[in-house]
């Protein structure tokens, strides 16, 4: 198996004629356990950094500063 170095976080697209705020998807990522997939990933990869997509691309996914909310890396 390959050495896991960083975690990235991405999200989908929402698609045209759809509109979301951003409390329905802080409640969507709370109501899948979004925190607790990525805590029980920091366990497993300690060394790892996370990262959001958006560091890797010119996208805005996952459109929150992932540093911010995970700390620093």
């Amino acid at each position: 198996m390959r050495k896991i170095k960083e975690i990235i976080i991405h999200c989908s697209a929402t698609k045209e004629g759809r509109n979301f705020t951003v409390a329905d998807i802080d409640r969507w990522h709370r109501e899948r356990g979004m925190r607790s997939l990525i805590e029980q990933l920091k366990e497993e990869y300690p060394l790892a950094t996370i990262h959001g997509h958006n560091e890797f691309a010119n996208k805005a996914c996952p459109c929150f500063d992932v540093k911010k909310e995970w700390g620093k890396e």
